[in-house]
């Protein structure tokens, strides 16, 4: 696969998970999402709850990252969830 760990290769990072899926490096943006997604799980920094009618959802998305070492070679494929902290409201 192009961009595989240690490659100098340009890698298009994606900007949302449908399209980390259609691009060459899907297997390895798909394994950083998956550890992103358990570590929150192990870590229980969230809980599922209904949502009140007169709420709606915090937005979040998942920002993706090529980190590379200092020769340029990749090192890691990065993958957070982030959420617009500042829409939230007390109660």
């Amino acid at each position: 696969v192009d961009g595989a760990i240690g490659s100098k290769d340009q890698v298009e990072e994606p900007l949302d998970f449908v399209q980390s899926q259609e691009l060459p490096q899907a297997p390895f943006w798909k394994a950083a999402t998956d550890k992103e997604l358990g570590g929150l799980r192990e870590k229980l920094t969230y809980n599922v709850v209904d949502l009140p009618k007169d709420r709606k959802a915090i937005p979040s998305k998942i920002v993706f990252t090529v980190k590379r070492d200092a020769y340029g070679q990749i090192s890691k494929y990065k993958s957070r969830v982030v959420v617009q902290g500042f829409r939230q409201r007390k109660g």
